[in-house]
Formats: structure tokens, sequence, C-alpha cells
């Protein structure tokens, strides 16, 4: 078995010897000088015939040799895991109801990127403006956003405690992003009217707690 299976790599490997002949009828020699190979070599590879080529190609002697980049493996390998978690949480923000200002800031999509995800992930947008939040869904939001402990909306390590404010209160993840911003910086009266009346949220206390104290 692992005689065949070293044959089969030595003529996938010398069908490489194909490419840079044809390449080398081009004209262009680089690919074969990266590889080092010698100026002898290279006028012979360019003066071959097809059924000497065949021949060559069809041998269990294998005239390239390969080794594994086993840092270059770990760092790719690093980087497909990352990047399959990047899609992960794309997919969970624009099912939760993402804006594409929120896509913009947390992943640097743009309008079409957004409205492709979404095409493809058969996700529609509900037309017209976001309904606006009650007093007490906003201290809901609050209270949550800060339960999780979280500092700075504008981190990308927040999203996932937007998301995650979003499915424990069944409201659009645009709808829990406003609402956190205006508890961040309040940008209307109604919201520091709001604050004012909530002292546990301002405290970081719990609003489950405490009244369930009274």
């Amino acid at each position: 078995m692992q005689g065949n299976n070293t044959s089969g790599l030595s003529q996938a490997a010398n069908q490489i010897l194909l490419q840079l002949v044809m390449e080398l009828k081009t004209g262009n020699t680089r690919r074969c000088e990266a590889l080092g190979l010698s100026a002898d070599a290279i006028r012979a590879l360019k003066n071959i015939t097809l059924e000497e080529l065949q021949c060559v190609c069809n041998s269990r002697v294998s005239v390239l040799s390969f080794a594994v980049n086993t840092d270059n493996l770990l760092r790719l390998m690093e980087y497909a895991r990352d990047e399959c978690q990047r899609n992960e949480r794309i997919d969970r923000a624009l099912t939760l109801g993402a804006s594409i200002e929120i896509m913009r800031h947390y992943f640097g999509l743009n309008g079409c990127d957004v409205a492709m995800r979404r095409r493809i992930a058969g996700i529609k947008v509900r037309d017209g403006r976001e309904y606006t939040l009650s007093d007490e869904d906003l201290a809901d939001v609050w209270n949550i956003w800060v339960r999780s402990g979280s500092e700075d909306l504008y981190e990308t390590s927040s999203l996932d405690a937007l998301m995650l404010i979003s499915e424990e209160t069944n409201m659009s993840l645009t709808a829990v992003w406003r609402a956190v911003r205006e508890y961040v910086a309040p940008r209307t009266r109604r919201s520091l009217q709001l604050k004012e009346k909530i002292p546990a949220v301002l405290s970081g206390k719990s609003l489950t707690k405490a009244s369930g104290e009274h």
C-alpha cells in the first residue's frame, strides 16, 4: 500500500514537469529558475520531445522532492479556523438582524457584501425604521449589558455580548446596538431621564436582583 502511495505521489510530482515545459515553450524561465533548475536542465526540458516527456511523467521515479513546512501548515490551519469562526459570527449577526452599520463596524463589510450574504442566507430585511423600544425594553437591555461586564461597545469582543442580549430579549441586534449606544453615550433627553430613574443600572447591579430584594 505504501509503495502504491509513493508511486502515485511520484507521478503526481512529475506532472509538474509538464507545466514547466509549457511555460518554457512560451519563453518563461522564471519558474524553472525559482525551482533551482540549472541552465543545462532548462535547455534539456525546452528541447524534450512529447514522447520523452510522457515517459518521464509516467515514471515511478520522482525527480522532485517535497517537504511539509510545519510552521506554514500550522499558521494556515489557524487562519482557516479564525476565518470559519468569523464567518459563523457574521451569519449569526445577520440572522439576528444586524444593520449594515454594525456589519461595517465589526467586520468591515460594505453594503454590497451584506446584501449578498443576506441573499445567500435567505434573510429578508423589513422595510422602514426599527420600532422604538419602550422604557422597559431599554432598561432590560441596559441591565444585561452592565451584567455582561463589557466595557467598550466598539470593541469587537463586545459583539458577542450584544448578540447574547439580542437572543435573550428576542430583539433585533440593531435595536440592541442602538439601545446600548444610548446607554454608553446618551444623545436624547429621554435616555438621560431614564438612566436617572434606574439607579440599579447605573450602579452595575441587576434590576432583577434589586426587585427581588424588595
